[in-house]
């Protein structure tokens, strides 16, 4: 009786070990078929994409740079794989884009504020847990192999996962090949940018480490975002000339007036939709002249 009694804990544990194991990989898959402008859905996109030309970054570049406009000047297929809140250090479906692809132009909108805040140790989960059972991701994660899978990796879902899963809108938005349009008059939003600020050497660093891990399969152009702000300040300068240590192409538009426009901007550092299909015409057209 014993005995039995002990298969039949086996069985029945194995049994919640494989069905969670299969919902759990179902649930990857379900995350891996989006392609809306949600976290998850410009993740899952770039695992699949082949796009000639792709655009990086966080809320400037998701924001700010309209495909359409990009491929219609370029003749380049084009997406935009900005994610409003993501980190420089943290954009780890990049990392595996370039490993997936060669002979692709990566242009990496970056914003150079972004490198004199304090440096983020933490580490994005939300953003990428629903494809930890990826062994690429859960590497990236700094995750142990034998963690996040079957039931565990289903209990560390939170409530926006399921929402999205149940099929309730996460984030709503008017979306085309991962731009975000927002047609929002200009407000001023923060004193930040009129503080003296100095570029934060560790960020900077780690940010051309980054680049070099690109360039041996890939081109890379970096994009300083155009902004509203009518005093440049100094650090500005020089981060275009740390980013141009390592040889790599930098095109700086902070420092251009022709965007000073606050009919172009939402705010301080984010274009609205005319300044959006303003800037990647001009971006099209500078793409034009590389050899």
């Amino acid at each position: 009786m014993i005995k039995i009694k002990k298969y039949s804990l086996i069985i029945i544990g194995l049994t919640f070990l494989c069905t969670t194991q299969f919902i759990a990989i179902k649930v990857q898959e379900r995350f891996s078929s989006f392609n809306e402008c949600s976290r998850w859905g410009r993740v899952a996109e770039s695992f699949r994409s082949e796009k000639e030309v792709s655009f990086w970054g966080s809320s400037t570049c998701q924001l700010g740079v309209y495909p359409p406009v990009f491929t219609q000047t370029t003749g380049k297929t084009s997406e935009n794989f900005g994610i409003t809140g993501l980190y420089f250090d943290q954009q780890f479906h990049l990392d595996l884009f370039t490993e997936r692809n060669k002979g692709k132009t990566i242009m990496w909108v970056v914003n150079p504020y972004e490198y004199t805040l304090p440096h983020k140790k933490t580490v994005e989960l939300s953003t990428f847990l629903p494809f930890a059972l990826d062994p690429s991701i859960k590497e990236r994660l700094g995750l142990p192999l034998t963690s996040y899978i079957g039931a565990k990796y289903l209990f560390q879902l939170d409530a926006k996962h399921w929402k999205l899963l149940l099929g309730a809108p996460v984030e709503k938005s008017n979306c085309e090949q991962g731009h975000i349009t927002q047609e929002f008059s200009y407000c001023k939003r923060g004193s930040l940018y009129n503080k003296e600020l100095k570029l934060i050497k560790e960020k900077t660093d780690h940010l051309l480490k980054l680049g070099d891990k690109i360039t041996p399969n890939n081109s890379l152009v970096f994009l300083i975002p155009p902004n509203a702000i009518k005093e440049q300040k100094q650090f500005v300068v020089e981060f275009e000339k740390e980013l141009k240590k390592n040889g790599f192409i930098v095109w700086n538009f902070a420092t251009n007036i022709a965007y000073k426009d606050t009919s172009l901007f939402q705010d301080e550092l984010h274009l609205n939709a005319v300044g959006a299909k303003k800037w990647s015409k001009e971006i099209g057209n500078l793409f034009l002249t590389l050899d």
